[in-house]
């Protein structure tokens, strides 16, 4: 079984990706607090990272920018989320994600785009 983590601090939105998410067949791990996700990427090992760019606590960039220049986490898929659709081209100059998606989003476009990286 795929296993997701979606990192997002509105609780609405994290506890809808999650629940589609695991009623599409993954193991999924919600987190509303972005520091936490460098340690859960470490010990639950996702097979993608769905995160939000503006996070309360950290910037969602940054978090990606780490996974994606670590030799040990660059493999792992992130797909960048954000309300803001000048989001999109300051973070590929960055973190370089490997999809965006701006909120609000298609739950079928979500999952779609969520298979394509995990093939």
């Amino acid at each position: 079984m795929k296993k997701i983590l979606v990192v997002d601090d509105n609780t609405d939105i994290l506890e809808l990706i999650v629940m589609i998410f695991e009623l599409e067949g993954f193991e999924v791990v919600g987190l509303k607090n972005g520091l936490e996700m460098e340690s859960m990427v470490a010990t639950y090992q996702p097979d993608v990272i769905l995160l939000d760019v503006l996070l309360g606590n950290v910037d969602g960039r940054y978090l990606c920018h780490l996974v994606k220049s670590d030799s040990k986490t660059s493999h792992i898929p992130v797909i960048m989320i954000s309300a803001s659709h000048a989001a999109k081209s300051i973070q590929e100059d960055y973190c370089h994600p490997d999809d965006f998606v701006s909120k609000p989003f298609d739950i079928d476009d979500l999952t779609a785009r969520v298979r394509k990286v995990l093939i």
